[in-house]
């Protein structure tokens, strides 16, 4: 059987939450290739299959609660977003650096990490500042390396900070980018030839750890990422960000 395999998941997250309802099919066919592509193209060792399948069992039991949600407290679907604020920009442009300045606004609320990450429940006003899930996101941050010095410098992360899209689209599984919880495949110059156990995004740019100039194979190691790039390796493989 393979490694993550995508009906298995889904059941496990059904009796994880005791739930059935996930408000709709369109997770499926995303979520089979996801599973097959982490099985087949990522060589994920047995660190990053361990990451990867404990954030898809997150993700899956996240849908069934939001669709809970939506029966449970119907006036969400009367919510009224007036006049949103959308940030839009190529990478490395400073899009990151302008929403953070944007949620400074008092008149203005972005949804911090942990919601994005854990929106279910919906957040109580009483208990927004101390609320359970800021420390499993820190903790859940913290074990898929977004809490790396080096990643930090790039992107800050954290439970209580404002965050973008990404997480979002993970409940329909449709963001498109790569995994790897593999080998480094950096050029032999690189001295960090050694096993990831992170699933990292690999793309035609320089290894983060050594600078050396890579091709659009390079992997990445000590649980780095390879920043910047524009072209994608495996561009067919699709991943949850």
């Amino acid at each position: 059987m393979p490694a993550l395999n995508c009906e298995q998941m889904i059941a496990e997250a059904e009796r994880a939450t005791g739930l059935a309802d996930w408000g709709g099919d369109d997770f499926r066919e995303p979520l089979r290739i996801l599973t097959t592509a982490l099985n087949d193209e990522a060589e994920l060792h047995a660190e990053g299959e361990r990451i990867a399948s404990r954030h898809l069992h997150d993700v899956l039991c996240g849908r069934l609660r939001m669709a809970e949600d939506r029966k449970r407290f119907p006036g969400i679907a009367n919510e009224k977003i007036v006049a949103p604020v959308f940030v839009i920009g190529l990478p490395r442009a400073g899009t990151t650096f302008l929403h953070n300045l944007l949620t400074q606004d008092p008149n203005s609320r972005a949804p911090a990490t942990w919601e994005i990450m854990y929106p279910s429940p919906p957040p109580e006003r009483a208990t927004w500042r101390d609320d359970a899930r800021i420390a499993q996101c820190q903790a859940k941050l913290q074990d898929i390396g977004f809490l790396d010095e080096g990643l930090k410098a790039i992107h800050p992360f954290g439970a209580k900070r404002p965050e973008e899209c990404n997480f979002i689209w993970n409940t329909r599984c449709a963001r498109r980018t790569t995994w790897r919880g593999g080998t480094c495949r950096a050029t032999p110059a690189c001295s960090t030839k050694a096993t990831c156990g992170r699933y990292t995004r690999r793309t035609g740019a320089s290894c983060s750890t050594c600078s050396t100039a890579t091709p659009v194979t390079a992997g990445c190691s000590r649980r780095r990422r390879t920043w910047p790039g524009s072209t994608p390796c495996l561009p067919s493989t699709p991943m949850l960000a």
